[in-house]
């Protein structure tokens, strides 16, 4: 458990309680979409929700304590227990925070070999247990460490259930190397449970399954079906349900909830314009630790992220959508984007069609007469590039 030792006071600030103050000018001056499909925020100006300073190396970032509330359990405790918040001098690299804070943010920074070590110590003195899932996530795919390597980090941070994953996979190798560095920085503990199934060959210590998730799912269903210190508030849809949510939060990534917060003077519950289906994927996917995007959730988080008006699920969905998803054929990722009105992705979804022939067996197929006008045209102009491509190449 972090005793605090990286949080420090410093001046006077408002209470957590307090209500964001800004006018109705967009929250996207200082949170921007670019052609690239990515987010930025500008965390050394401060905007109608960032208005709480931290300060590392003499450098004030500024932010959201609710936001930082819910990703962090230290953060958490220590804008509940004090009551003139100040200033928080951070004993931590500057570097190190701004690496953090994209990560939990909109801007939603990926985990990758560069910031991983400083992203798990980070997470890790801030007791942030969803970006310690996000790291577990990436070392379980693509990560370039060894798998000594991988164990050593998952030991020295306690990451369950990846060190439990790890362990079992130990059984599968050929050879261990007892002498290698990583290994020896192993705890004892560890180290045994290594050994012990290592030499029997066959998993005493429980690996991870498919049905370790259900626990989780089981608990996090209902997590907005109850009020809370931070959830406090109730989100009311076109539907028949309510979600008890920090308004703060969700305004943090939605513009239709942003406009809606600032016009308020007391915030004890939001109407917005969403169906039941939209406001949950909304919440599951903004929420730590942050529901995957799959084919089976990617149409209505689509729809969620327009109707919420939220670039970052929009950047992250349609990131999925574009280059992630190994499964949806061209038809079905057309019918989600024209769905959703997003034509100028379109071009880009095209461009994994190469061939004038696979082009023009799309257009035979029963999806492409439900289709708008404004999608076809995009279809056809593909078309028209590839048989000129193929006209090009044959003179």
């Amino acid at each position: 458990m972090n005793d605090g030792g990286c949080l420090f006071r410093h001046g006077q600030e408002s209470s957590l309680t307090r209500k964001a103050e800004s006018t109705s000018e967009g929250m996207l001056q200082n949170v921007v979409r670019s052609p690239a499909w990515t987010i930025k925020v500008e965390f050394g100006q401060p905007d109608a929700l960032r208005n709480c300073r931290i300060q590392a190396n003499g450098r004030v970032l500024y932010v959201c304590e609710f936001y930082l509330s819910i990703w962090s359990a230290l953060f958490r405790r220590h804008f509940e227990l004090e009551s003139d918040k100040s200033t928080l001098l951070l004993n931590k690299p500057y570097d190190a925070i701004v690496q953090f804070l994209h990560c939990i943010y909109p801007t939603q920074r990926k985990v990758n070999g560069d910031n991983l070590k400083l992203l798990l110590e980070t997470a890790s003195d801030f007791e942030s247990e969803g970006v310690l899932v996000k790291c577990m996530d990436y070392m379980r795919r693509g990560c370039p460490l060894s798998l000594m390597e991988r164990l050593e980090l998952a030991d020295r941070y306690r990451l369950e259930p990846l060190l439990s994953e790890l362990i079992v996979n130990f059984s599968t190798q050929p050879t261990l190397n007892l002498e290698s560095a990583h290994y020896l920085n192993v705890s004892d503990h560890t180290k045994v449970r290594l050994l012990e199934n290592l030499y029997r060959k066959a998993s005493s210590s429980k690996g991870y399954s498919a049905n370790d998730d259900a626990p989780f799912n089981e608990k996090t269903t209902n997590r907005f079906d109850l009020k809370s210190d931070l959830n406090f508030a109730a989100l009311r849809t076109q539907g028949s349900r309510v979600f008890y949510i920090n308004p703060y939060y969700v305004a943090a990534w939605s513009q239709l909830a942003f406009d809606t917060v600032v016009s308020m003077t007391t915030i004890e519950s939001l109407s917005l314009a969403v169906s039941d289906d939209e406001a949950e994927a909304f919440l599951f996917a903004v929420y730590p630790p942050m529901e995957p995007c799959t084919d089976r959730n990617a149409s209505v988080r689509l729809r969620a992220a327009c109707s919420l008006r939220s670039p970052g699920l929009l950047c992250l969905t349609v990131d999925y959508v574009l280059n992630e998803s190994a499964n949806l054929n061209t038809g079905e990722k057309l019918l989600m984007l024209d769905g959703c009105k997003l034509h100028d992705v379109m071009p880009t979804c095209l461009l994994e069609v190469v061939s004038a022939h696979d082009l023009i067996d799309l257009i035979t197929r029963p999806f492409y007469e439900a289709l708008s006008s404004q999608a076809k045209a995009c279809i056809l102009d593909r078309l028209v590039f590839l048989l000129k491509r193929g006209r090009d190449a044959i003179v």
